[in-house]
Formats: structure tokens, C-alpha cells, sequence
């Protein structure tokens, strides 16, 4: 589903999220755990650790995201072709629908670990793609006709790759074809500052609060 990073300095302690920074300013060494499980979770990382498909981890709220954009039924492996499309991107590209309720499923819960699974994922798996049923819809704009079938088998007549129109909403994106770039992942400086840190207090925290105030300071790969 998504790749995550962590660091792995176990539990960093303090209150507020100022104090969370004042202990990565500290650090002089960040390891990361490449194709890992976020800690408290099952499915938010690469695959799932999920005994059956039921199981959640501590941060119910947030694997039940992760889990249901895990079971998206339209999906294409990264670099690979399918509908079509050719996803050139590091990530795996589902469909826009996915995205959109992936997105907003974050945005409803409050808690560090969500905004920042949510800014992770959107800021490095940016393409989504939509599918068209109806021929005429496909002549419309331009695309061109393939003899396809969605996983339920159902005929697709053309698809085309697209950005999440919540991000591109928030961010002034275009998503038009031609403004489409690719969304690699570079996994060798991207990293995910996340400390361990207790349910109780995770949920202090807006959603918000991160995104105005820490999020360009955690997720900048020069601050490492």
C-alpha cells in the first residue's frame, strides 16, 4: 500500500510537539525501517503483519484507513501496465475513489501518526487514475479505446491518470495530463521522523496543528 519510515530510537519522550522537535534536533544518527509497519498499526506500511483480516492494531481508527485502501480493488503495481496506463511510479497507483476516501479517512482522525501517514503518502504517491464504462464519455475526451476489464469483470473502455482531487484542491496542482509528473518515491533520502509515543497522548493533537506548524520541518529530507 504505502512505504513508511521510522526512526528507531524508540520512545521519544514529551508533552507537545515542540518537544517531540527538540528531541530530533538532538539526534545525529536516523535510521530507517524500509518497508516497515508503522508501530501500533497492522496495515500502515508495506503490506500488513494482520493475522486475518479483522485484526487492528493499537491505532484502530487508523488501520481501519490503511486497511480499507489496502482492499481498493482497482490498483496498479508500480511499474507496471494495467487499463492501459503505465505506472512508471515507485508507488502503487489506485484508484482516484480510493485516494479521495484514503485522504479524507486520515483527515478525520486526530493524532500525529495520522497526519503523518496522511502527509507521507499524498506528498510522495500523488497519481491516482480513473477508469471510464461508458464509450462515448472516452471519445469525449480524447482517449483512446482499450479492451479491458476492471477486477469484478466489468468492460472499461479507456482509463486515464490523474492527481487526488483533495490534494490537488489544497495544493493548486493541475490535473490535466500534460502537468502530470511522475511521483517517484526516492527511497534512499526520503524519511519519516516519527517518535513512539502513548494512545492517550497521541490524540492531543490536531490535524491542523501539524500541517500549518511541523509538517514542512518533519518531512524536509535536508533537515537529516
Amino acid at each position: 500500500m504505502l512505504s513508511l519510515f521510522a526512526d528507531n530510537y524508540g520512545v521519544t519522550e514529551g508533552h507537545s510537539l515542540n518537544d517531540y522537535l527538540r528531541g530530533f534536533s538532538t539526534l545525529k544518527q536516523i535510521t530507517s525501517l524500509r518497508h516497515g509497519i508503522l508501530p501500533g498499526t497492522l496495515w500502515c506500511g508495506h503490506g500488513n503483519i494482520a493475522r486475518e483480516k479483522y485484526q487492528l492494531g493499537k491505532y484502530e481508527e487508523l488501520d481501519k484507513c490503511c486497511r480499507a485502501h489496502d482492499y481498493c480493488e482497482e490498483y496498479i503495481r508500480p511499474k507496471s501496465t494495467r487499463y492501459g496506463l503505465n505506472n512508471k511510479s515507485n508507488c502503487r497507483s489506485s484508484s482516484c475513489e480510493c485516494e479521495v476516501q484514503f485522504y479524507d479517512c486520515l483527515k478525520q482522525i486526530r493524532g500525529f501518526y495520522a497526519s503523518a501517514v496522511r502527509r507521507i503518502y499524498f506528498m510522495h504517491c500523488k497519481q491516482c487514475f480513473r477508469i471510464f464504462y461508458d464509450p462515448q464519455e472516452c471519445t469525449n475526451k480524447g482517449l483512446d479505446i482499450i479492451e479491458e476489464k476492471d477486477r469484478s469483470g466489468r468492460r472499461i473502455f479507456c482509463s486515464k491518470f490523474d492527481r487526488n482531487s483533495k490534494w490537488v484542491h489544497r495544493h493548486n496542482f493541475s490535473s490535466s495530463e500534460s502537468n502530470l509528473e511522475d511521483s517517484t518515491w526516492d527511497n534512499d533520502k526520503t524519511k519519516q521522523f516519527i517518535p513512539s509515543f502513548h494512545p492517550e497522548v497521541d490524540g492531543e493533537y490536531s490535524n491542523e496543528e501539524f500541517d500549518d506548524k511541523y509538517g514542512d520541518y518533519l518531512f524536509n529530507t535536508d533537515n537529516n
